[in-house]
């Protein structure tokens, strides 16, 4: 497997007192070349009484990405700041695909042997309010849009998977206490994804192989709330806790897995939870730092999470 992969970015800047401004371009060339052999001497001596029989898989692959930005922060006022901003991406991917099995290394049947290209374009931009209640509390709102290109499967005949979308929403506070003792971020955010990319295991059928694929889900949606609360009882000592409740589903997600005795029927898992998504999770660190010595630091840390 060998990978080399090039990027330039270029950023033009204006600042003044009450505007900030950022505009750029960046470029990005990727090649991947992937080529394995795996041996299968039992599958091979089994089935065709031959112990040499491998299987060779070649995927070389080509992405070339272009996007231009531009972003500009105003200072309303010495509380109130606005940022806005927007940013086009445009990537382009290319794959060619050779699977091919042999007998003593003479080839006795190609599997695969595909070429593929896409190219997938999207149109971010961004906004967000940060206004200062006080020289230690914050409040602030964001609204992003993201953009996640599409690709191809190396080791499967399906087609492309397209880009996946997503429209961000968030609120929060920030706030530090007593002299900077103890500080508090609350956050509380919704996630609308359209086209979610999700790893399924697919049956065959006209168009696409039987394995494990990325594809497209629908849509689903994640909201939740954020807390981080730190203190600082002594100078030596740091007590931190994060929590963060999730409510994520898929608000339509058809799959091609097997349902038992019915193999093949699609399976409708419309208001399952999205993978890696826990309902609830938690954390707690202690940390102690004592100098000992000059230029010497001990450290004592413990840390808990549950989710």
């Amino acid at each position: 497997m060998q990978q080399e992969q090039t990027s330039q970015e270029f950023q033009l800047t204006y600042k003044t007192d009450d505007i900030n401004m950022i505009g750029g371009i960046y470029y990005f060339v990727e090649d991947f070349s992937q080529d394995a052999i795996i041996e299968l001497p039992f599958i091979g001596a089994i089935a065709f009484g031959d112990s040499t029989f491998a299987g060779r898989f070649l995927s070389p692959s080509e992405t070339d990405a272009i996007a231009a930005f531009f972003q500009l922060d105003y200072q309303f006022s010495e509380k109130l700041n606005l940022t806005a901003g927007i940013r086009y991406s445009e990537d382009t991917k290319k794959i060619d695909r050779l699977t091919t099995f042999s007998f003593s290394g003479t080839v006795v049947q190609t599997a695969l042997n595909s070429k593929d290209e896409a190219s997938f374009d999207a149109v971010t931009p961004k906004f967000g309010l940060n206004y200062n209640i006080d020289d230690d509390m914050m409040i602030y709102a964001n609204i992003t849009r993201g953009f996640k290109s599409g690709g191809f499967n190396f080791s499967d005949a399906n087609r492309a998977f397209d880009p996946e979308y997503l429209w961000a929403y968030e609120a929060g506070l920030k706030a530090d206490w007593l002299d900077g003792r103890f500080r508090s971020n609350f956050s509380t955010f919704y996630y609308d994804y359209t086209d979610l990319q999700v790893q399924a295991f697919v049956l065959a059928d006209a168009t696409q192989g039987t394995g494990v694929a990325i594809f497209n889900a629908a849509d689903a949606d994640v909201s939740g709330i954020e807390m981080e609360l730190t203190a600082k009882p002594t100078e030596d000592l740091t007590i931190t806790f994060s929590g963060t409740y999730l409510d994520a589903t898929y608000k339509e997600f058809l799959t091609a897995r097997d349902n038992g005795p019915s193999a093949g029927i699609p399976v409708d898992v419309k208001g399952n939870r999205l993978n890696s998504a826990p309902e609830l999770a938690y954390s707690f660190t202690a940390q102690y730092e004592k100098e000992v010595g000059d230029n010497v630091v001990a450290t004592l840390r413990g840390e808990y999470s549950w989710r």
